[in-house]
C-alpha cells in the first residue's frame, strides 16, 4: 500500500532537551540515536530497522503541528522529570494539539492525560483504552542476521513440535518472593478470571512447559533458564552464543512457545515470526498491534490462558487440522507479516496512517 497522507509533523520543544533521560526512538532520526546499553537485542533491531522518517517530521513551530511529542519515556519523566512533563502537556493544551505520549515496556497503566494519544507495546484486552495505540516490540530481523535471509520451511509431521529457549525458572527465594506479591491479585482472579492475566510471565511460561513437557501429543525443544538473557545485567554466558542458540531452538520446531513478561507482550513472538515460525501464544487477554489490518489466526495458535491445562491438547488439535500445503502457507505468512508490517521500519508508515487519521478528525 502506498503512503495515502502528507507527512504527519510533531512539535518537539527544543527546550526540553534534558541529558537525564535517553530521548525515544521516534526522535533517533532526527536527534541522534541512543543506544540501550543493557538490552543489546534492541539497540541492534533500531540500528537495523529503526522508525522510518520519510512518513514523520518534527518542527519547532507548535502551530503547524499535528501532534506536540512528549520527547521522553512518560514514566521516565513522571520519576524523574515530572515538572517537565506537567509543563509540555500544558503547553500542548494551551495551543489545542494533540499529544502522543511514548512508553515501551512492561507498564501497562491506564495515562489518562487529555486529548492524548499513547504508543504502548502491550496492553490486557479488558484495561485498553480508546487511546491506546499498540506498536510492536522493537526487533532485529533474526532471518536476515542469522539465517543468510534464506526461510527454513518445515514440513508437516504428523505430532507437532514445540521450541523454547528462554527465562522460565528461577532460585526458590525469587519465586517465594513473587508468589507473595501476587497473593492480592491471585485473590481478586477467583472472583474475575481476567485478572488471572496480571500475573507474572515466570509463572505461566513454567507451568506451560511443564505441561508440554508431560504430554505425549507433542514433541518439546526445551532450553530452560534460570535469568533474562535480554540484559546484560542478567545474562549468563557469552551473549553471542546464547542468541545463536535460541535461533537455532526456534528453527528446530515447529512453533515457537510464547509467553508474555511482566509487561503483556512477547518478544519471542516478534522474533518468532521474524524466522518465519508459528507462534503458540498463550493469549492473556492480550491486543496485538495493526490487529483492524492483520488476521493473526492465519499464522497463529492462540490457547486462553484460562484454560493453558489444555494447550497440548489445543496445539494437537490444530496442528491435525491444518493441511501440509497451509502450514507450509503459515510459516510463509507470519515472515511475510514481520517484513510488511511489524518490523519497525514498516510500522512507521501503518503508525502514521493512523495519527493522520486521528489528526484529521480532530482539527476538522
Amino acid at each position: 500500500m502506498a503512503f495515502e497522507s502528507k507527512k504527519i509533523l510533531f512539535y518537539v520543544n527544543e527546550s526540553a532537551r534534558t541529558r537525564q533521560l535517553n530521548h525515544i526512538p521516534l526522535l533517533f532520526p532526527f536527534w541522534g540515536a541512543v543506544a540501550k546499553a543493557k538490552n543489546p537485542f534492541i539497540n541492534i533491531a533500531l540500528k537495523q530497522h529503526g522508525f522510518d522518517k520519510q512518513y514523520y517530521d518534527v518542527t519547532g513551530d507548535i502551530g503547524m503541528a499535528d501532534f506536540v511529542l512528549l520527547p521522553y519515556d512518560y514514566w521516565d519523566l513522571q520519576s524523574h522529570e515530572p515538572v517537565l512533563l506537567q509543563t509540555l502537556i500544558a503547553q500542548a493544551q494551551a495551543n489545542h494539539k494533540l499529544i502522543l505520549i511514548y512508553t515501551y515496556g512492561d507498564i501497562e497503566k491506564i495515562i489518562t492525560v487529555p486529548n492524548s494519544y499513547v504508543l504502548r507495546t502491550g496492553q490486557y484486552r479488558f484495561r485498553r483504552q480508546p487511546n491506546d495505540i499498540l506498536m510492536p516490540a522493537y526487533t532485529e530481523d533474526l532471518l536476515q542476521n542469522y539465517c543468510a535471509g534464506k526461510l527454513r520451511v518445515r514440513s508437516k509431521n504428523p505430532k507437532p513440535s514445540v521450541g523454547f529457549a528462554g527465562w522460565a525458572d528461577a532460585s526458590l527465594g525469587l519465586l517465594t518472593k513473587t508468589f507473595l506479591k501476587e497473593v492480592p491479585l491471585r485473590l481478586r482472579s477467583v472472583y474475575d478470571a481476567r485478572y488471572g492475566a496480571l500475573r507474572k510471565g515466570l509463572w505461566l511460561r513454567k507451568k506451560t512447559i511443564a505441561i508440554l513437557e508431560h504430554s505425549p501429543l507433542v514433541d518439546t525443544h526445551f532450553v530452560i533458564r534460570r535469568s533474562f538473557s535480554g540484559h546484560v545485567h542478567t545474562v549468563v554466558g557469552d551473549v553471542q552464543t546464547i542468541r545463536q542458540d535460541f535461533v537455532d531452538n526456534l528453527n528446530a520446531a515447529d512453533y515457537a512457545l510464547c509467553v508474555k513478561g511482566d509487561g503483556n507482550f512477547s518478544n519471542r513472538f516478534y522474533e518468532a515470526l521474524s524466522l518465519g515460525r508459528i507462534p503458540l501464544l498463550v493469549d492473556t487477554e492480550c491486543v496485538l498491534p495493526l490487529e483492524d489490518r492483520i488476521d493473526y489466526k492465519k499464522f497463529c495458535c492462540f490457547v486462553d490462558f484460562k484454560n493453558i491445562k489444555n494447550i497440548a491438547v489445543l496445539l494437537s488439535e490444530f496442528h491435525r487440522q491444518v493441511d501440509t500445503e497451509n502450514f507450509i502457507a503459515m510459516q510463509k505468512r507470519a515472515r511475510s507479516v514481520f517484513v510488511e508490517y511489524l518490523r519497525t521500519d514498516v510500522f512507521t508508515k501503518y503508525l502514521m496512517q493512523t495519527l493522520r487519521r486521528i489528526a484529521d478528525g480532530f482539527y476538522k
